[in-house]
């Protein structure tokens, strides 16, 4: 009679284990990979951590309560979800699945209450992390958060004791040990009440919040926030998942989830709904007859007076001709050339709008001549918003003279003032509803439905934040056609605005501008107002500057005939700063100066806003070198391909910036020189404290305040970069 089986050695007992583990949370994917997901997210992403830190501003008000009582019901709803399905999985009849034994058993029961675990300790945990950056800068916030954060670690110890020792409460009249559950033996209608329960929860909230921004997500998702709206996404998409999990083991295998993929790609030939908005009429055409000869270093003969080939340098000379006599003025009154300010405006999400139209307000208001002396502004992503509004506030201003602030920091500079309020909206929560609920279920459908498209709940979210700060003043800007800006008045206080994209198909850059795009003053650019045929709002124009993937689609052109002519994303992919076009306009005023007499009375100002508190300014004297301590130090061969793609864009910046500041000091002999400004914010007390001109080029190592890339800012980052504002516009 054969005795017994040797045991086996440890490290096949090890492999057994793991074994067992990856069948269980093969079995319970999608609990695991959307509590992963979440929790990775608020975690390690800046955005997510700054949604957080938001709350550090709460002041008891009733919508304050109430987003905060969303954001913990959310979290409840995630961390149930995580828990009870996974559990669900476990406790349900898989057909032609073996009885799980042993440590598969053991796992069966574990891993449901650790993913339950995870999930309500990782929302306080990232509300803990996300305080840090308060610490030693605004004590009062920092332990505002910690304390919501404790409070939110209690619940989630209560939490996991009820999923460990619930079936030791009478009440919950839980007679199965969790062992039996785990086997696997139960059908669908013999489950318990509270497991229904949770797929019906989850189904009314789904399905209500589906509605509420399918409907209008610019009005609906700044109620519930970013971080409860993500949140309550994650905890939808598992009982939908594990609903597919079961189905498919009781429907003899099929790939339902698959399938659902495959559709979405198959339905993708056809079903875009990101066609860029366009509104009635047709564009405004500029074609003057006082155009400038070749432009200053391009080749060619004079323009044809009937054909013009130099439309900006064109506007340039009307432009200065407009201001002849206070030019003149000026020069005999301070013995100085008439300064004439170019501006660049890098991109970089809300951050660079709200740093963008925070500079360009307060030297407004400073400088009640500023815009007047102005000629043009290119600006690229989130700075083409901030533009966008400055634009629209020195037209409000102009047509107030009684122009009021509106309620916020800068008090007496209401331009300011004005935009910086505009800016500090919740611009992130209706793209995320709009992203993860009807736009997300369109990618399955057989059709497109526009009215869901997430660039469109952006862009109405912007338009609704301008409506509801400027009121009647505002004349509703956002949503005004861009043709407002067209053919421009060169006696007008609002400078040229030239917003820049970039073409997927070719990789070129393609401006937004007042006047045509010829190749003479941008080569190889595209003419984009031109292409689509049709007005664009302000809103949409700016947006087509700042569509970076994924949380903006790419806008699919359309021409005026209904043909799909190429698609557009993010100007920051060919060149983030804005200096490329800004030097092309600068040219352009240059021969126009000349051409006009006036090239020995004015002087070109360019101004950088550079809104990267890394960013490095374009070298002065010595060249750069490679640095060591930036060397890539693993994985060199996978990773040089990819990192050098996204290091080339802002090199391409940084040397776009030199070249302008070159351009800008070198006039030549018997010229006044130009003057550079560079205007970059320092995210580290220190910074902040004391020199901001030593913060443009050495950041201390000190406690920093975090300003991340996305669509919103937290109070304390949009009071950090309100106080360089005043300091470096004042220095």
């Amino acid at each position: 009679m054969p005795g017994p089986e040797p045991p086996l050695p440890p490290w096949l007992r090890a492999w057994d284990w793991v074994r067992a583990l990856g069948r269980v949370l093969w079995l319970v994917r999608f609990s695991v990979v959307f509590v992963a997901i979440g929790t990775v997210a608020l975690l390690a992403n800046d955005q997510a951590q700054e949604v957080l830190r938001e709350f550090a501003a709460r002041r008891s008000t009733l919508r304050d309560l109430v987003q905060m009582a969303i954001l913990l019901l959310a979290t409840l709803l995630w961390c149930v979800n995580g828990w009870a399905w996974a559990r669900m999985l476990t406790s349900l009849r898989m057909p032609g699945a073996p009885e799980p034994e042993g440590a598969e058993l053991a796992l069966r029961v574990a891993v449901p209450r650790t993913l339950g675990a995870v999930a309500a300790f990782a929302v306080p945990a990232a509300m803990w992390i996300a305080a840090d950056a308060y610490v030693e800068y605004a004590t009062p916030f920092a332990q505002q958060m910690r304390w919501i954060a404790a409070a939110m670690f209690v619940g989630a110890v209560v939490f996991v004791a009820f999923i460990v020792f619930r079936r030791r409460v009478p009440m919950m009249r839980i007679r199965r040990p969790a062992a039996d559950a785990a086997r696997g033996h139960l059908d669908w209608t013999s489950l318990p009440a509270f497991d229904r329960a949770t797929l019906w929860i989850t189904g009314g909230v789904t399905v209500t919040l589906f509605v509420l921004f399918a409907i209008d997500a610019a009005t609906t998702a700044p109620w519930f926030g970013a971080a409860p709206i993500l949140l309550a996404a994650l905890a939808a998409w598992i009982p939908f998942g594990s609903m597919l999990v079961w189905l498919s083991h009781r429907w003899h295998g099929v790939p339902l989830f698959t399938l659902f993929l495959l559709a979405a790609v198959v339905f993708g030939l056809w079903n875009d709904n990101h066609a860029v908005r366009t509104l009635e009429g047709t564009v405004v055409a500029s074609a003057r007859p006082d155009d400038c000869n070749a432009v200053k270093g391009t080749p060619g003969a004079p323009a044809a007076k009937s054909v013009p080939r130099y439309p900006v340098c064109g506007h340039a000379k009307r432009w200065l001709n407009a201001r002849r006599d206070e030019i003149t003025a000026y020069v005999a009154r301070t013995g100085q050339p008439f300064p004439v300010y170019l501006v660049a405006a890098s991109g970089g999400g809300i951050r660079s709008a709200y740093w963008t139209a925070g500079l360009l307000g307060f030297r407004h208001d400073l400088d009640p001549d500023f815009a007047r002396r102005t000629f043009a502004i290119s600006s690229v992503s989130g700075g083409s918003l901030g533009v966008i509004v400055y634009a629209g506030l020195v037209r409000a201003r102009a047509a107030h003279p009684a122009f009021a602030g509106c309620g916020g920091r800068y008090g007496n500079q209401p331009v300011a003032d004005c935009a910086t309020q505009i800016l500090a909206g919740d611009f992130l929560a209706p793209t995320l509803g709009a992203l993860l609920y009807p736009d997300l279920v369109a990618r399955f459908l057989p059709f497109a439905v526009p009215h869901v498209d997430r660039a469109r709940a952006m862009e109405r979210g912007w338009e609704k934040r301008w409506d509801d700060v400027m009121g009647a003043r505002g004349g509703e800007w956002m949503a005004a056609s861009f043709e407002t800006l067209a053919d421009p008045d060169p006696a007008s206080t609002v400078p040229l605005v030239l917003l820049n994209t970039t073409t997927v198909e070719e990789g070129r850059r393609a401006l937004i501008s007042p006047l045509a795009v010829l190749p003479r003053e941008f080569p190889d650019t595209v003419d984009l107002r031109a292409a689509i045929g049709h007005p664009l709002s302000n809103s949409t124009a700016a947006h087509l500057s700042a569509r970076f993937m994924y949380v903006s689609p790419a806008g699919t052109v359309k021409t005026p005939s209904g043909d799909v002519a190429g698609h557009i994303v993010d100007g920051g992919y060919f060149e983030n700063s804005g200096t490329t076009t800004l030097t092309d306009a600068l040219f352009a005023l240059l021969t126009a100066a000349h051409e006009t007499g006036l090239e020995k009375d004015i002087r070109p100002v360019a101004i950088v806003m550079e809104n990267d508190p890394y960013a490095e300014a374009p070298a002065e004297v010595d060249p750069p070198v490679l640095n060591p301590a930036r060397a890539l130090p693993w994985l060199v061969e996978t990773r040089a391909g990819p990192v050098t793609l996204l290091n080339t864009r802002d090199a391409r910046g940084t040397q776009a910036q030199a070249a302008l500041r070159r351009a800008t000091l070198s006039r030549g002999d018997g010229l006044p020189p130009g003057r550079f400004e560079y205007y970059r914010p320092a995210n580290a007390v220190d910074d902040i404290r004391g020199d901001p001109a030593v913060a443009a080029t050495e950041a201390p190592q000190a406690q920093r305040i975090p300003l991340p890339l996305g669509w919103m800012l937290s109070d304390l980052a949009r009071s950090v970069l309100d106080q360089q504002v005043v300091r470096q516009t004042c220095l």
